[in-house]
C-alpha cells in the first residue's frame, strides 16, 4: 500500500513570490508596486515563513525587505534567483523565452517539449550564447540549495537525507521574477521549461506555492497555488492579468 502524507502544514513548502510592479529602468518598485507589496506583506505575516531568499535585483530586494518587516524574518540573497536574461533567436529577431510568438512555438515544437536541458544544446541556432548554460546554472543552484535542507534530487522527485527531519515542515520564500519564477516552477515539477515559460505567467506581487508531498520515501514537488494575487482587489487582479 502506498503511503502519502496529507496536511499541507506538515510539508516542506516553497513560496515563489514575484516582485511588485517595477520601474525597470531604475530597478526598483513603483508607487503602485510599493502599495501592492505592502498588502502582500500583511497577508504573508499570517504565514509561518521560516526564511526569505531574494534575487540580487533591486526590485526583488525591495519586495523581500517589505516582507521581512512584517514576518520578522531575515533576507538572504541567492544568485540563482536573478532574472533569466538569455533570449531565443528567430532569424534576426530575438525574444525572451516567455514572449516567443505563437507561430515560432508551432513551427519549432520539438524544442519546446524537451525537459532535459543538456539536450537543448543540439539546437544551438535557436538560442543566444550562454542560454543553456544559464539553465544549467539555475538547476545546479536550486539542487545545491535544496540539498542544504536535506532534499536530494533523484529520478522522479527528491529523497530526504537522514538527520534533516527538522527541515521537513519549513516554509521558504523565494522572491524573484516572472521569468525565473516560472523556470523554478518547471524545474521543481519536472516540466519542459520552454513550454512552461510560454504558457504560465506570474503577475507582479503574486505568490506561487510548491509543496513537497511525500509518497513512500520520495518527495514530489506539487504546485498547489499559482500566481495568487488575492491580496489585491478583483479589479486590480484583472489589470494584472491583462498585462500578459
Amino acid at each position: 500500500m502506498i503511503k502519502k502524507r496529507g496536511r499541507r502544514e506538515n510539508m516542506f513548502k516553497i513560496l515563489i513570490i514575484r516582485h511588485g510592479d517595477p520601474d525597470y529602468e531604475n530597478d526598483c518598485l513603483t508607487e503602485v508596486g510599493k502599495r501592492d507589496v505592502s498588502l502582500l506583506s500583511e497577508k504573508l505575516a499570517k504565514r509561518n515563513i521560516d526564511m526569505i531568499f531574494s534575487s540580487p535585483y533591486g526590485r526583488a530586494k525591495q519586495t523581500a525587505d517589505a516582507i521581512a518587516k512584517t514576518t520578522g524574518k531575515a533576507v538572504e540573497e541567492l544568485d540563482f534567483l536573478e532574472e533569466f536574461d538569455k533570449k531565443i533567436l528567430d532569424g534576426e529577431n530575438e525574444f525572451y523565452p516567455w514572449k516567443v510568438p505563437g507561430n515560432f512555438l508551432s513551427f519549432n515544437s520539438e524544442i519546446f517539449n524537451i525537459a532535459e536541458f543538456s539536450d537543448l544544446k543540439k539546437y544551438g541556432e535557436f538560442f543566444e550564447e550562454g542560454f543553456v548554460d544559464k539553465l544549467l546554472e539555475t538547476s545546479s543552484g536550486l539542487c545545491a540549495f535544496l540539498k542544504e535542507y536535506g532534499f536530494i534530487k533523484v529520478s522522479g522527485g527528491y529523497k530526504r537525507a537522514a538527520g534533516n527531519e527538522e527541515n521537513e515542515t519549513k516554509t521558504l520564500a523565494f522572491v524573484c521574477h516572472n521569468g525565473k519564477g516560472v523556470l523554478l516552477l518547471s524545474m521543481l515539477c519536472e516540466l519542459p521549461p520552454l513550454q512552461v515559460w510560454r504558457r504560465f505567467f506570474l503577475p507582479t506581487s503574486s505568490v506561487t506555492e510548491i509543496v513537497f508531498s511525500q509518497c513512500e520515501d520520495v518527495f514530489l514537488p506539487t504546485c498547489v497555488l499559482l500566481g495568487d494575487v488575492s491580496h489585491l482587489s478583483s479589479e486590480k487582479e484583472e489589470n494584472f492579468i491583462s498585462e500578459v
